[in-house]
């Protein structure tokens, strides 16, 4: 009956209030269904990935770009991935991703008739698996060679083509030296992944991240924050330049001299532009190449003057570059606390029990 009814009232409708009717009907559903869940305007909402879905999330990244994650040979190290069954999710790198923004040697130009033809290009990377004390090297280098005017355009350029993805892991092994809650740096990341029971939890730190992991479920969780006392952003030694502790055998003894704390270092970003050229002189490259400030020739000027000409003044300006000098100009210390220093010294200097002792 009911039916008949409202059959008979549809048919007395002309086709504009028919029209009308039904979009008004369409209008009225679609307030009432289920909405998809975004998630709101909250930083603690991201994304879930299982762990049985990571190797196909990887190879998905690894046919589009040219993928980074820890690999082990004879050591870790940040390395381009061949296989996914390589990547070493535990083990910290013996050397930081910086060689990814800046290789070890590379060139910037040729040199064509006398001239410089500048023709850098740069891979589009995604660099996975990075530890969270790598993370925090991003804002330091970017203060450095992003944020003055000009900015470095070779750093610039691997910057932008490269996508960094962190990972946090109850499996990720850590030893004595690291010291990352002491530094007070946030670290930057494009993705963060927080290992959880069996499942992912992603948090997206930029927009182009968020296209990795768009069509993943939406999830909210808030990942644990790192602290420890005696921030480094808080420690100032200024004064301290002269204080009778830098003769002590620690400080003054037993430095090397040999550089390895500059090599690991993530943020030890030091440089030096040389020109191969041939015997023609009309052609060759233009190259940057790693340096560092504490082998004796880098201070080296004409007339053989060497400003820094121990190994104390070269040691002291290291850590003073690190916890002081870049602070004052940056408002973060250029430390990233990964330990790698300490960890790969032939004396094992920890140059933090070193501050510790100066603010004691």
């Amino acid at each position: 009956m009911m039916e008949n009814i409202l059959f008979d009232n549809f048919s007395k409708l002309s086709k504009e209030e028919l029209i009308q009717m039904l979009i008004e009907i369409h209008l009225l559903y679609d307030n009432l269904k289920p909405k998809e869940k975004i998630g709101p305007k909250s930083s603690n909402w991201g994304k879930i990935l299982p762990l049985s879905d990571l190797n196909s999330f990887l190879e998905n990244l690894k046919n589009d770009f040219e993928l980074i994650a820890p690999i082990k040979t004879d050591i870790v190290r940040y390395e381009v991935v061949e296989d996914i069954s390589q990547i070493n999710l535990t083990e910290m790198p013996y050397y930081s991703f910086k060689k990814y923004l800046q290789p070890q040697e590379y060139k910037i130009a040729d040199i064509k008739n006398g001239k410089l033809d500048y023709n850098f290009e740069a891979k589009k990377r995604v660099v996975f698996g990075a530890w969270l004390c790598d993370l925090m090297s991003l804002p330091i280098l970017d203060k450095l060679f992003l944020e003055e005017d000009p900015p470095d355009p070779y750093y610039k350029k691997m910057r932008e083509n490269t996508i960094f993805i962190g990972l946090i892991s109850d499996r990720q092994i850590r030893d004595e030296f690291l010291f990352e809650n002491r530094i007070g740096v946030a670290p930057k990341y494009d993705l963060l992944f927080f290992e959880m029971e069996d499942q992912y939890f992603i948090d997206i730190g930029s927009e182009r991240g968020r296209k990795f992991v768009g069509d993943l479920v939406d999830y909210e969780f808030e990942i644990p924050k790192i602290s420890g006392s005696s921030n480094l952003v808080n420690i100032d030694i200024a004064d301290k330049i002269d204080d009778i502790l830098w003769d002590s055998e620690n400080a003054n003894g037993s430095c090397l001299g040999c550089g390895s704390c500059t090599l690991v270092c993530p943020t030890c970003m030091c440089f030096s532009i040389s020109d191969d050229i041939s015997l023609d002189l009309q052609s060759g490259e233009r190259k940057i190449t790693w340096d560092s400030c504490q082998i004796e020739g880098f201070t080296k000027v004409a007339g053989d003057e060497v400003f820094r000409d121990s190994r104390l003044k070269r040691f002291k300006h290291r850590i003073y570059h690190k916890i002081q000098y870049f602070k004052e100009k940056y408002s973060i210390p250029s430390c990233t606390g990964c330990g790698r220093c300490i960890r790969q010294c032939p004396s094992k200097i920890d140059y933090m029990k070193i501050v510790d002792e100066l603010i004691a």
